[in-house]
């Protein structure tokens, strides 16, 4: 699973939230909260694929809720 990323953002948006959704604000890639809410979502996807495995259904149904399709089909 891959985030919707800036080449130039030398930040890890799992281990580095803040910063991540600092340096993307400052290009002016979208709003503080939007930025936060994707950050936390992409953190929460990962997490579960790690809990869960790579069952293609289970992922499908968390990635259709959280809205992170993109990031799914991106692997």
């Amino acid at each position: 699973m891959k985030p919707k990323q800036a080449a130039d953002n030398p930040y890890s948006i799992l281990s580095q939230r803040i910063q991540w959704v600092r340096f993307e604000y400052e290009a002016t890639r979208g709003d503080m909260h939007g930025l936060t809410d994707y950050a936390k979502r992409f953190a929460l996807m990962h997490d579960i694929q790690l809990a869960h495995g790579d069952s293609p259904a289970l992922q499908k149904a968390f990635a259709y809720l959280l809205g992170m399709g993109l990031e799914m089909e991106s692997q």
